[in-house]
């Protein structure tokens, strides 16, 4: 399950384990729409590896791959190689699956 909450202009999502606590994994991206680059912010549980994947939105072909390490981490991913279009940026731990955001690039 998961929390979206947008008090900062920020799009998040909150991570809910199986047996429905919070297990303390937010992940946020900014700015969106985006144009050369985007931040992805997230709070990952200690010495949780994670990996952050954004897909083509339509094809779902992977066009970013990058592996984060747990606390809290800041990822600028370069964006000026891409196309205008939808995309989607999952958050990956093996801990607890994976979570989605959706982003637009403009050109």
């Amino acid at each position: 399950r998961f929390e979206e909450g947008a008090s900062d202009g920020l799009q998040h999502r909150t991570v809910t384990g199986k047996s429905g606590g919070t297990s303390g994994t937010r992940f946020s991206i900014a700015p969106n729409p985006a144009t050369d680059a985007v931040i992805v912010r997230c709070a990952l549980p200690d010495a949780e590896p994670a990996e952050i994947v954004i897909r083509e939105g339509l094809t779902g072909q992977v066009v970013v791959r990058r592996n984060v390490v747990g606390g809290r981490q800041e990822e600028t991913v370069a964006l000026g190689h891409l196309p205008s279009g939808l995309y989607l940026v999952t958050l990956v731990t093996a801990r607890e699956g994976s979570t989605s955001v959706r982003l637009q690039v403009t050109r």
